[in-house]
């Protein structure tokens, strides 16, 4: 029995080894996700304009590319409104806001750093099974602690780093006094996969930068209609994928780091030896 469970513990942590060896270089040669908006303006001035957003982030640099097709319709709506805004209403949820949150590159930083480090570890726990030193648990504890807190980096910390870059996020977001668009409607639809999140959208408002002056105050104070020239409405797609190893990491994180150790140590815990007959 205790030989059986000495080869399975062998091979769990070779595998283990192997998967931590990958994670290297997959961190530093793979994408680490990937984001992106798809609009078309279906209703209003713009309509037949679009605009696509894509971004890519991985252990290096981020880089995304914008693309606008019927650039012309575009610039001949913002070349026919004015400049007409309104005051923005003042609410809790408009004020200044901060989010205590690692940047981006700190973040690179740190998953670089761990992902070398984690495999000193298992290095380490390979030579205290050469050697048999007992009280090897609590190492093996300390890989499957980390392996996970660098999945929840990759995964998670990674795109909110990201955005935390941005004015408002990372060290307070600011609102301006007036706003151009009013009565605004935003419908989503949201589907999930275990890489990728898609949310559908279908929004809509009125311009008043195209309203006429002598209607401005009734326009303001009510919807006029989706069929008025100052309504304007968008169709698109936001999409939010991870990477491949990403989603890899995590089923080998479940299965190899926290699962099959558990198992192993419940099977000791109930084995019994058979006694000897006479």
């Amino acid at each position: 029995m205790g030989g059986t469970q000495s080869k399975g513990r062998w091979l769990l942590h070779l595998f283990q080894f192997v998967i931590l060896i990958s994670l290297v270089g997959a961190i530093q040669d793979n994408p680490w996700f990937n984001a992106g908006i798809e609009a078309d303006w279906t209703e209003g001035r713009p309509k037949g304009a679009s605009a696509a957003i894509e971004l890519e982030v991985d252990s290096g640099i981020p880089h995304g590319t914008i693309e606008i097709d019927g650039y012309f319709t575009f610039m001949a709506w913002q070349n026919e409104r004015n400049d007409t805004t309104v005051p923005t209403v003042e609410d809790d949820t408009n004020q200044t806001y901060s989010l205590d949150i690692a940047p981006l590159n700190e973040v690179q930083d740190e998953v670089s750093f761990l992902s070398q480090f984690v495999v000193l570890l298992s290095v380490i726990l390979l030579g205290m099974m050469v050697f048999e030193v007992k009280n090897k648990a609590w190492l093996g504890a300390i890989i499957s602690l980390l392996v996970l807190w660098i999945f929840i980096s990759i995964a998670f910390r990674a795109p909110l780093g990201y955005l935390s870059e941005f004015d408002g996020l990372g060290e307070g977001a600011t609102y301006e006094d007036g706003e151009s668009s009013i009565h605004p409607t935003f419908e989503t639809t949201t589907s999930y996969s275990p890489d990728e999140v898609n949310m559908s959208f279908i929004s809509g408002s009125y311009d008043l930068g195209l309203v006429d002056s002598s209607e401005l105050d009734s326009v303001i104070s009510e919807p006029p209609g989706t069929d008025h020239p100052s309504y304007i409405q968008m169709d698109g797609n936001m999409y939010f994928k991870w990477g491949q190893f990403v989603v890899e990491l995590g089923y080998a994180w479940l299965i190899l780091f926290a699962i099959a150790p558990m198992v192993m140590r419940i099977s000791e815990w109930a084995s019994v030896e058979k006694p000897l007959l006479l």
